[in-house]
């Protein structure tokens, strides 16, 4: 065995760094990408020997080339010993198949039990590294640590993530998200009018027309959004948070407009309902006014007409000369005190046609008087000295 590591070693050429473990002979070491790596030469044979599959043999027994005849026959003895018989012999069919298995087929076999395994579980794979080599805790050996990465092709497959479309997400949350950023997107979205992918679409190229985003990060597919790193997702963002902040002003203002649109026609409505109140009670009082005089009015007119009607009365009671007619026409009139106008007039007029006449009454009563005393007289004359009467 350690003559197999001193060729190995020595002899054949391996491009990779290669190193001799001095302390056992039948251990090398290569160093790989991810590191050194050390193999053991003991078994080494067995462990990748492979079983000729029976085509192989077959079409190697019908070659013309005696060279490969002779190669393949010994490879048919040598698996036609009398070990491998016996355990033909013993296996029936299933030890046959079995023995005759290759390492493809073995490793087919153990693939096909791993995704069995894998389907079974929700597997989550975490890349681990060593901190040091001591695994002693809370200790950080940085080269170490960024070998390992190294090693573990992180850092390719970061560059190789960063050359694609590393930001990738549906299209009805992309549109949900981003659809204020093209006026009239999410009212379209709501009415059905337009698909997910069309928001998307017209979304990306509001973007690039507003100079937000270039058009070479994004492409939009069949049924994702994909975007050249997480730089361009957050230019997307801060387009849609200025737009949001511009809405937001917005609303704002409109509120803003609607407070004092609302407190101004408030005042305004305010100042209407006092001047139609005002009016209306103005109105109100006219109306009142105009009632009043109205029925004063009218009052005046049916005491008015009344007072004539009593006027001509006592007019046709004075032409008659009579006291007791004129007086019984004044007490029509009522309470003297009240008299106004012609009424008045009329009434004094015919108090003084009733002193007058009363007078005139006196007078000749006072004359009938007279004369009857007179008379009297003379008849007592006579009748003292009737020769004198009779002379006269």
């Amino acid at each position: 065995m350690a003559t197999s590591t001193t060729k190995l070693t020595h002899t054949i050429r391996i491009r990779l760094a290669r190193r001799r473990n001095k302390i056992n002979e039948c251990l090398f070491t290569v160093k790989h990408f991810a590191g050194g790596v050390e193999y053991d030469v003991v078994g080494m044979m067995e462990k990748n020997k492979d079983t000729t599959s029976d085509t192989l043999l077959a079409m190697a027994r019908t070659s013309g080339c005696s060279l490969i005849k002779l190669l393949y026959k010994v490879e048919i003895t040598m698996d036609t010993t009398p070990t491998n018989a016996a355990a033909k012999s013993r296996g029936g069919p299933a030890a046959k198949k079995k023995a005759l298995k290759t390492l493809g087929g073995q490793f087919a076999s153990q693939l096909d039990g791993l995704m069995v395994s894998l389907r079974a579980t929700e597997p989550h794979f975490i890349r681990c590294i060593k901190s040091n080599h001591e695994k002693m805790p809370r200790k950080f050996t940085g080269n170490l640590c960024l070998d390992q990465l190294k090693y573990a092709g992180l850092f390719e497959a970061i560059r190789i993530r960063k050359a694609g479309y590393s930001y990738r997400t549906p299209h009805n949350i992309f549109a949900r998200r981003y659809g204020i950023l093209k006026e009239g997107v999410v009212k379209l979205l709501k009415l059905k009018k337009i698909t997910d992918l069309d928001a998307c679409q017209r979304v990306l190229e509001e973007a690039t027309l507003k100079g937000a985003i270039q058009r070479e990060v994004w492409e939009v597919g069949l049924t994702k959004v994909f975007l050249k790193d997480s730089k361009d997702k957050t230019d997307l963002e801060v387009f849609r948070n200025t737009k949001i902040q511009h809405l937001a002003i917005k609303i704002q203002a409109v509120y803003r407009m609607f407070v004092i649109r609302k407190r101004v026609f408030a005042e305004r409505f305010e100042m209407q309902r006092k001047s139609a109140a005002k009016r209306a009670k103005a109105e109100n009082e006219f109306k009142s006014a105009l009632h009043i005089q109205t029925c004063f009015r009218r009052f005046n007119i049916m005491k008015a007409t009344q007072d004539l009607k009593l006027i001509a009365r006592l007019k046709i009671a004075m032409r008659t000369e009579q006291v007791v007619l004129i007086e019984d026409a004044i007490e029509e009139f009522g309470p003297l005190g009240h008299l106004h106008g012609l009424a008045e007039k009329v009434v004094y007029d015919a108090k003084t046609m009733i002193r007058c006449i009363k007078e005139k009454v006196s007078e000749r009563s006072e004359a009938k008087r007279s004369e009857a005393k007179r008379a009297l007289m003379k008849t007592r004359i006579l009748a003292m000295n009737p020769a004198k009467w009779l002379r006269t």
